[in-house]
């Protein structure tokens, strides 16, 4: 079966460089060793991915000289100006040659390009001159060409044939170095490994190659820094590492050997197959550092594949001990190309083809040749940051900080040695093999998790790095890059500043104002306080030298920051030099204090597992004395100067043990705060003892009154107290006379109220009121409307410390009472003698007796009898008009009431509307309120004209297109029924017969209110077509007082007679001849 190549399966080749070109190279270092090192070593390392599994059988390293039958990709020349691709027709390329021609000023560059058209890392090359250059990359599927030249030939040697030409030399066998007998012959081959003309026992190929290995190895490059000089990096003993490897608890041959005999490859099963393989591995558990105890072990899956292969492309010298390195001596220089190398090894795989049964697999021959590695490019952007500072092993012991080393990902996965400059020499940071000498084990940077990186960037953590106790210490560290055949970068730095442990502060945990239960008697504005000040001290990592605690009085109410007050501890609101209160512990851990008036003690632990290492301590200092200013008597200051309120800042600081003697204390903690009110109970309110009348009750049968008084100083609040009149007796034991007012019986209560111990013993018939304190001075008091007993307040202040004054003396509430007289009878008639106007007679109604009438008047019917809607009354119940009179019956009973004239200005048929209410007596003392009857049937009055009704002729027409005669009558006559009568209208016309006596006939009669009403547009100028078949036509314009005639022309005369709703009448003849 052909052999196939792979773009994971890679084979790295460079040749050894026997010198450093810099001026300060290691070839003197070489040469004072005494080592020769020849031209013509080319180094081999090679990978593949895990999928693959590892081979059963060694690998086998092939060369093949530099003669080939190019294949040309292009004849012609080709000219280049900007961008130009050339794809190779014949599938992947690995060997080409470019001819080009470039003239004065022109250049080329060529990238040759991978699968998928992506340019192959590190290939680019930039041409300057005319010539012909090589490429050497597998799987080169075009060439990409940018700027400005000819492009004159393309010969290229395809990979597939050159990975199955027959004249490739086989010169190495390189694998596992396991020996006869160190694992099953069906799990992997132990033949013999090495120079295939001169083969070795496989563990003892490896420790010469090893030896070799260590032989060549490139030594740390110099430093960079003035006054830092390079140390050693030595390679690892070549026996005692591939022990490490077989004996050495984490090495890895004993996983890979059980990996090998317990898989098969063939197997349909994933989970049986290498790639899946997990072994167990016993490791340290995890411990406390520091923890003397024995520590139970722990176990961890090592996937076997992938962890032999990352080692060994990160590790040159475990690449070479596991079988994927060795070295080839060729006599010439590879840059000339002399010979190609190539890498095959065969591997069980499943084809990934459809149809195919899940257990079928098959062996397949992979090749990879021989590309192109750089050397590793310096560490770029080398940064270092702390991570987080770790916790002594010990109280008051040495700190360390883990600090974070990063820079740029490079292209090509490398390993890096890290380095610190420390006394004039750079220090190796990473892992020791633990081999006996100055080798180290190449660490691999991690690559962070965090999302949406600006850049790629690989990290590594120094978990223990030193923190100086004090001050700080600028650092630098140096990562040198290292790739897979153990070749150095320069060195990248960075400097950082390790920063001294700073000062363990303490916890200011709280400060407590508390004033003397004894408080001053009188106007004093001084109380006596003490002051209890709590800290707390973390024990885990240090222990306290000294603790100080500073703080002084500020006001209350003030809206600015707090003041910081850290050089005294004030006793008194003039905030003096009073000093601060020192805290000091003896070696046993006891704390004390020396001020005078002050004493500490530690509390104890609180809640259900307290912390035994967080001790709290409280201070106590009796001498403080807190003012406040001002007679209890006056107003309360603004709020900005709030003299009823006081309140204290406290801060703290430390000094722990390990810094005894020195002057460096932890910074001050964040200030804590406490405020206490004015703890002297306010005056007690006096209010009058009268009797206050609610409002009447309204619709909700409630009765609201409002309970006021005046404000007291220092109070922020106010409690009222409610009790009634049947709880104060029953539980003073007063009877009740019903027949007593309620002033009568109010005064009785007050003055039982004055003895001392009926005022104390009726403080448990009273309830509270309001649940908070009453901001106003005043509130509404809610009583029942068909209350008629008398209910009791007491009024208390509060102030801002909720201290509460004595209550007040009672003020009484009571609902008023009302007698409401039933409604009058009214009668209205018109009086024509004498004096004009209406006689209104108002008698009283049932019920009690009314102090007095209100009349109403309007000119308007009202369908509702409701006496509110006439608006004011014409005549109130203090009119002087009114009269007493008394009306007597038929029976020789009086009816009592009033009487009084209403002046009639004009005589008119428009009626009159009189109605009239009954007013209640009134004793606001007493508490009886004036009330108002409801309202007497409304009474419709008139006061006719003197005479009989006005009739005037104002305008008469003949109308010959119509054949009719017209006339307007205007008149004072009623319109409307007045009291169910009317106004009559008659036409009379002369008797037609020829041989009658003059007289006159009635043509026309009726009522003035059943006579049509004319439209307004109508007149007797412009009247509507006259119907020949209608004699007469009436109408009337009330709003004009007139009446509308229309008769035939055969009518010469006219007589037109109105008669009143009174029976008086007035005639008018009309001649329309």
């Amino acid at each position: 079966m052909a052999r196939i190549a792979h773009p994971s399966f890679r084979l790295f080749s460079r040749p050894l460089e026997p010198f450093d070109p810099k001026p300060t190279s290691d070839r003197a270092t070489r040469i004072a060793r005494g080592r020769n090192i020849p031209k013509g070593i080319n180094m081999m390392r090679w990978t593949h991915e895990a999928n693959f599994g590892l081979p059963r059988q060694p690998f086998l390293l092939w060369r093949h000289r530099n003669k080939f039958n190019y294949q040309k990709v292009i004849t012609n020349r080709r000219q280049v100006d900007g961008q130009l691709t050339v794809n190779n027709p014949g599938g992947y390329v690995y060997h080409g040659l470019i001819s080009v021609d470039l003239s004065s000023g022109q250049t080329l560059s060529v990238t040759p390009l991978g699968p998928q058209g992506i340019p192959i890392p590190g290939a680019t090359k930039l041409l300057t001159l005319s010539g012909t250059y090589f490429f050497n990359h597998p799987f080169t599927s075009a060439y990409s060409f940018t700027g400005r030249g000819v492009v004159r030939e393309i010969r290229v040697y395809y990979q597939t044939a050159l990975i199955n030409s027959p004249n490739w030399e086989l010169m190495q066998r390189v694998g596992l170095p396991l020996d006869p007998g160190s694992i099953d012959p069906s799990a992997y081959d132990t033949s013999p490994q090495g120079m295939v003309a001169a083969p070795m026992a496989p563990r003892q190929f490896h420790e010469a190659l090893l030896g070799l290995a260590g032989y060549l190895q490139e030594p740390l490059p110099p430093s960079t820094d003035p006054g830092v000089s390079a140390t050693d990096w030595l390679p690892p003993p070549a026996a005692d590492f591939l022990f490490d490897l077989e004996q050495f608890q984490g090495g890895i041959l004993p996983h890979i050997r059980k990996c090998l005999e317990q898989c098969d490859d063939a197997s349909p099963d994933p989970q049986q197959r290498q790639p899946a393989y997990l072994s167990q591995m016993v490791v340290d558990g995890l411990r406390q550092e520091g923890y003397p105890g024995n520590i139970d072990p722990g176990t961890a899956l090592i996937p076997v594949v992938s962890t032999t292969l990352l080692a060994a492309l990160m590790d040159h010298y475990v690449g070479i001990a596991l079988g994927y390195g060795t070295y080839d001596y060729s006599g010439v220089n590879q840059e000339r190309l002399d010979y190609f190398y190539m890498v095959t090894n065969t591997f069980t795989i499943k084809p990934n083809f459809p149809g195919l049964p899940e257990q079928f697999t098959i062996k397949q021959e992979y090749a990879a040749l021989a590309e192109h590695v750089d050397r590793p490019a310096t560490p770029l952007q080398v940064r270092s940051q702390r991570l987080h500072q770790n916790r002594p092993l010990t109280r008051d012991g040495n700190s360390t900080e883990a600090v974070e080393i990063s820079c740029r990902a490079p292209a090509f996965p490398v390993s890096y040695g890290l380095f610190q400059a420390s006394g004039g020499q750079m220090k190796v940071l990473n892992t020791n093999r633990g081999l006996g000498n100055s080798s180290y084990q190449p660490a691999i940077l991690n690559v962070p998790t965090a999302e949406n990186a600006v850049e790629q960037r690989i990290a590594y953590v120094l978990p223990n790095a030193p923190i100086p106790l004090a001050g700080s210490e600028n650092r630098s560290y140096y990562l040198a890059a290292r790739d897979i055949f153990g070749r150095w970068s320069g060195y990248g730095k960075t400097n950082y500043l390790a920063e001294g442990l700073s000062t363990q502060p303490p916890g200011m945990i709280s400060v407590k104002l508390e004033h003397d239960p004894a408080l001053p008697n009188g106007n004093s504005s001084q109380v006596a306080t003490r002051l209890l000040l709590d800290v707390s001290w973390d024990w885990t990592e240090r222990s306290p030298e000294a603790i100080e605690i500073a703080g002084g009085f500020y006001p209350a109410d003030r809206e600015t920051a707090l003041p910081n007050f850290t050089d005294r501890l004030a006793l008194t609101a003039a905030n003096g030099n009073d000093p601060v209160v020192r805290i000091t512990f003896s070696g046993s851990g006891v704390p004390q204090v020396s001020g005078s008036n002050q004493s500490v003690v530690e509390l104890a632990p609180s809640g259900s597992s307290p912390d035994p290492n967080i001790r709290r301590y409280r201070v106590t200092v009796d001498n403080v004395v807190a003012s406040f200013p001002g007679p209890l008597d006056n107003p309360a200051p603004p709020p900005a100067n709030n003299l009823s309120r006081i309140a204290y800042v406290a801060r703290a600081r430390a000094q722990d043990a390990v810094r005894a003697g020195t002057a460096v204390w932890s910074g001050w903690t964040a200030p804590v705060s406490d405020r206490m009110d004015d703890p002297r109970p306010p005056v007690k309110l006096n209010l009058p003892a009268t009797i206050n009348w609610t409002s009447l009750p309204d619709a909700t049968k409630v009765a609201r009154g409002t309970l006021s008084w005046p404000a007291v100083t220092r109070a922020v609040g106010y409690v009222v107290w409610e009790a009634s009149e049947t709880a104060i007796r029953t539980t003073l034991g007063l009877p009740q006379d019903p027949n007593d007012s309620l002033v009568e019986r109010a005064t009785e209560l007050r003055d039982a109220l004055n003895d001392p111990n009926n005022d104390r013993d009726s403080l448990r018939a009273f309830v509270r009121l309001n649940r908070d304190p009453l901001r106003t001075t005043s509130v509404q008091v809610n009583l029942p409307g068909a209350s008629e007993v008398l209910f009791l307040y007491r009024v208390s202040a509060m102030t801002s410390a909720n201290v509460e004054s004595e209550r007040s003396n009672v003020v009484f509430f009571a609902v008023p009472q009302q007698k409401v007289p039933g409604p009058p009878v009214l009668r209205v008639r018109p009086q024509q003698k004498g004096v004009p106007g209406m006689e209104v007679v108002v008698l009283d109604g049932a019920g009690p007796e009314p102090a007095g009438f209100k009349l109403y008047r309007v000119r308007k019917r009202i369908a509702s009898n409701v006496v509110q809607m006439k608006g004011l009354p014409v005549y109130p119940e203090t009119a002087p008009e009114w009269q007493s009179y008394q009306l007597t019956n038929l029976d020789g009973s009086t009816s009592p009431g009033k009487k009084l004239l209403d002046p009639v200005a004009s005589p008119s048929w428009e009626p009159y509307y009189y109605q009239a209410v009954a007013v209640g007596p009134e004793d606001r003392p007493e508490g009886l309120w004036q009330s108002i009857s409801t309202g007497s049937p409304t009474v419709e009055a008139y006061f006719p004209p003197m005479n009989p009704p006005a009739l005037q002729l104002s305008r008469q027409r003949s109308l010959k297109r119509w054949d009719c005669h017209t006339a307007t009558l205007e008149t004072d006559a009623p319109f409307q029924t007045v009291q169910g009568k009317f106004a009559q209208l008659e036409l009379l016309a002369p008797a037609t017969s020829p041989n009658a006596p003059p007289k006159m006939r009635t043509i026309f009669s009726a009522k003035l209110s059943e006579l049509p009403v004319m439209d307004r547009r109508f007149s007797g100028r412009h009247p509507a077509p006259f119907d020949p078949a209608d004699d007469i036509e009436v109408g009337v314009f009330p709003e004009r007082d007139s009446i509308f005639l229309r008769v035939h022309e055969d009518y010469e005369q006219l007589a037109v007679r109105l008669t009143d709703p009174l029976g008086r009448s007035t005639s008018l003849l009309i001649d329309f001849s």
